[in-house]
């Protein structure tokens, strides 16, 4: 009875250690993807997208007149509803909408948009808007400046 016992905790053990190693595998796979987001980065892209949809008067209750609001507009909504979505399981940004998001970032980093925290409070999202610029630039999914 004894040998019975310990031969099921070395057998659950053992399907244990399999799906730790293959969920780290499939983290490990989805992190060497160019163009994936740390969950920081998922909340502070969302936090610009946020901001930019707010600062252009567009609000959750308005995608359903998205059209009227032009192409950047329109797609920039689309990503803060994935990006939403995203919290939950991280995903990976086509260089399409890195560089859809590109203009924003750079500009929330500039001050250029309003933050989203009054002055009283910290606001991290510079962070790691900063980190995912950088690893953007070195995968060579950020776009260029345009030359004038």
């Amino acid at each position: 009875m004894v040998s019975n016992a310990i031969a099921i905790v070395t057998i659950l053990l053992f399907v244990v250690l399999i799906a730790v190693s293959c969920v780290r595998t499939a983290f490990a796979k989805r992190k060497a993807k160019p163009g994936y987001i740390s969950q920081r980065e998922i909340e502070a892209l969302h936090g610009v997208t946020v901001t930019a949809l707010r600062a252009k008067g567009i609000s959750m209750f308005s995608f359903r007149t998205l059209d009227s609001y032009g192409p950047p507009y329109r797609e920039l909504a689309l990503l803060e509803i994935r990006l939403r979505r995203a919290r939950l399981e991280g995903m990976v940004l086509t260089r399409d909408q890195v560089a859809l998001v590109a203009p924003f970032v750079e500009g929330w980093l500039a001050g250029d948009l309003p933050h989203l925290l009054s002055a009283e409070y910290d606001d991290e999202m510079g962070v790691p808007l900063r980190h995912y610029k950088e690893r953007m630039q070195a995968q060579e999914l950020w776009p260029r400046p345009k030359l004038a």
